[in-house]
C-alpha cells in the first residue's frame, strides 16, 4: 500500500512540472517614464528618467518633430508652446505599449528686460559692456515718423529695480553697426562710431565729459576704428588710416590696417600703419605670449572708393607693434560687396587648446597659433553685428540671427537655442553669468500699415545656455 501511495504522488509531482512549464505566466510590458520638470523655458535642457519594465527598445516622440531611441534622453525645446511626449516601447516577443505625458514650454522673451519705446522707435544695440559697476549699452537710434536721421544714446541698466538711464552723446550721420567708448583718466569719454554708405567706409569721433554731455565732434573718411585693448600703460586703438599708395599709382589713397597708440588721456603717442597690406583693416585685436594677433580683412580695389574680392585677415605683430607677417582665406563664403558690409563685428578669441576662433559675418574659423586654419564653419545668412566668447576649457559661444551655439574646444557644436536675437554685439561673461543686450524683430501697425522695426531687449544665461529670467 506504501508502494502504491509513493508511485501516485511521483506521478502527481510530474504532472505539476509538466503543467509549468506549458503554462508560463503572461508577460509583463509596462511603458513609463518620468520628466525631471514638465514646465520649461525655451532651449531648458530637461532630464527623462525611464520606468518602463520589460521593453526591449524604445522610442521617443517629443511633439516638435524630433524623436530618439535613447532609453533615457535629454531634451530641450527651441519655441515655446504645449507639447505631448509620447514613449513606444516594444517587449523582444514584439508586444506593444505607449503613454503620454504634457510638457508646457514657455515663451523665452517673458525673461528678457525690454528697453521702454515710444511710437515709431526703432532701436538696437551697437555695443554692450559693463563699466562703472554697471551694464550700459550704445544705442543706435531713430524713429521712423520723425524727419531727423537719428542719433547715439548711451543706455544704464540698473537691475535692482530694472530700469534703463538714456543719455544722448552724438547725431547719427551715415549708417551705424558698429561702435564703442573709452573713458580718459579725468572720467572724460571718447566715443567712436563706424559710419559707412556703399562707397564710404570712416569714422565718427565725439568726445565727451563726465556727465556725458558732447564737447567735440569730428567726422572724417581717411580712418576708420573699431575698438581699443589695453596694454600695460598704453590703450591701442586699432581700424584701419588712409595712406599714399607705393604700388598702384592710379589710386592715390588706400586704407591700410592701423593703431593708434595712446595715452590715458587719448592723446596718440604713435600711430602704427601697416603699409604691408594694402586695402585692409583690424576689426579685433588679442594679446599673444609674444605680441599681438589681429583679425579683418583685405580687398582688392576697384577705384578710390569701391572694392572686390573680400577676404578674412590675421596680422601677427610683435611685442613693439610692429608688423611680423600676414594670413588672408580666400576659402571664405562672405559676401562683402560694398563699404556697408564692412561696418560689423569681428571677434577673435584664444581658446584652451592655444587655438585662436575668428568670427565674423556669417562665418567662423578655427585656426592654430601660427594660423593654419583648423575648421571653417558657415551659418545661415544673418546680421553682421554679432558676437563671440571664449570659455576656457569649456570652449566657447557665439551669437547669430535668433539663435546661440556653444562649441566645445575642437569646434563641434554642443547645444544651440533659439533666443530670437537679430544684432547681438557682444556677451559679458559676469558673476558666472552671461548678459547680453540684442535687437529683435518687432512692428508698428498704424492706419492698416505695418512698419517694420528693431527694439531691445537685455538678457541673461549660463554657460550651458540655459536662459536666466531677469525679472
Amino acid at each position: 500500500m506504501k508502494k502504491i501511495t509513493l508511485l501516485a504522488s511521483i506521478f502527481l509531482l510530474f504532472l505539476s512540472c509538466s503543467n509549468d512549464e506549458s503554462e508560463q505566466p503572461e508577460e509583463q510590458l509596462i511603458a513609463c517614464f518620468d520628466v525631471s520638470n514638465d514646465t520649461l523655458e525655451v532651449g531648458e535642457v530637461f532630464q527623462i528618467t525611464n520606468c518602463s519594465v520589460g521593453a526591449s527598445s524604445f522610442e521617443f516622440d517629443f511633439g516638435n518633430g524630433t524623436t530618439s531611441t535613447d532609453d533615457a534622453p535629454l531634451v530641450s525645446y527651441q519655441e515655446s508652446g504645449v507639447y505631448t511626449v509620447k514613449l513606444k516601447v516594444t517587449s523582444s516577443s514584439g508586444a506593444i505599449k505607449i503613454t503620454t505625458q504634457i510638457v508646457r514650454v514657455n515663451d523665452i522673451e517673458e525673461n528678457y528686460l525690454y528697453a521702454p519705446v515710444l511710437e515709431g522707435d526703432n532701436i538696437f544695440p551697437i555695443n554692450f559692456g559693463f563699466s562703472d559697476n554697471s551694464f550700459y549699452y550704445i544705442e543706435n537710434f531713430w524713429n521712423i515718423f520723425a524727419a531727423s536721421s537719428g542719433r547715439f544714446n548711451y543706455v544704464k541698466i540698473d537691475f535692482s529695480d530694472n530700469t534703463f538711464n538714456k543719455s544722448y552723446i552724438a547725431n547719427k550721420s551715415y549708417n551705424s553697426g558698429h561702435a564703442f567708448i573709452s573713458t580718459l583718466s579725468n572720467d572724460e569719454k571718447l566715443f567712436y562710431s563706424t559710419r559707412s554708405l556703399q562707397s564710404i567706409l570712416g569714422l565718427k569721433e565725439v568726445k565727451l565729459n563726465s556727465s556725458l554731455q558732447p564737447l567735440s565732434t569730428q567726422n572724417n573718411t581717411y580712418r576708420v576704428l573699431y575698438g581699443i585693448l589695453e596694454d600695460n600703460d598704453n590703450y591701442l586703438y586699432y581700424g584701419a588710416y588712409r595712406i599714399s599708395s607705393s604700388n598702384e599709382p592710379d589710386f592715390s589713397l588706400y586704407k591700410s590696417p592701423s593703431i593708434d597708440i595712446r595715452d590715458n588721456m587719448g592723446i596718440i603717442l604713435e600711430r602704427k600703419t601697416y603699409n604691408e597690406i594694402e586695402q585692409g583693416f583690424i576689426g579685433d585685436l588679442e594679446k599673444t605670449d609674444d605680441g599681438f594677433i589681429a583679425f579683418g580683412g583685405i580687398t582688392d580695389p576697384i577705384d578710390f572708393n569701391t572694392f572686390e574680392n573680400y577676404r578674412p585677415l590675421i596680422i601677427f605683430l610683435n611685442n613693439d607693434y610692429e608688423y611680423v607677417s600676414h594670413v588672408t582665406y580666400e576659402n571664405t563664403s562672405i559676401a562683402a560687396i560694398d563699404n556697408d558690409n564692412l561696418n560689423a563685428s569681428f571677434n577673435i578669441a584664444k581658446i584652451a587648446t592655444n587655438n585662436y576662433v575668428l568670427y565674423s559675418h556669417n562665418e567662423f574659423r578655427l585656426i592654430d597659433a601660427q594660423g593654419n586654419e583648423l575648421i571653417k564653419s558657415d551659418l545661415p545668412t544673418q546680421s553682421s553685428v554679432q558676437s563671440l566668447l571664449a570659455l576656457e576649457n569649456e570652449g566657447f559661444i557665439i551669437s547669430s540671427k535668433d539663435y546661440m551655439h556653444k562649441y566645445d574646444l575642437n569646434a563641434n557644436l554642443i547645444k544651440s537655442i533659439k533666443f530670437n536675437g537679430k544684432a547681438t554685439p557682444n556677451l559679458v561673461l559676469k558673476d558666472n553669468k552671461i548678459f547680453f543686450a540684442s535687437g529683435y524683430s518687432s512692428s508698428y501697425i498704424i492706419d492698416e500699415n505695418n512698419y517694420s522695426v528693431l527694439k531691445t531687449f537685455i538678457g541673461a544665461m549660463d554657460k550651458d545656455l540655459n536662459i536666466i529670467n531677469l525679472n
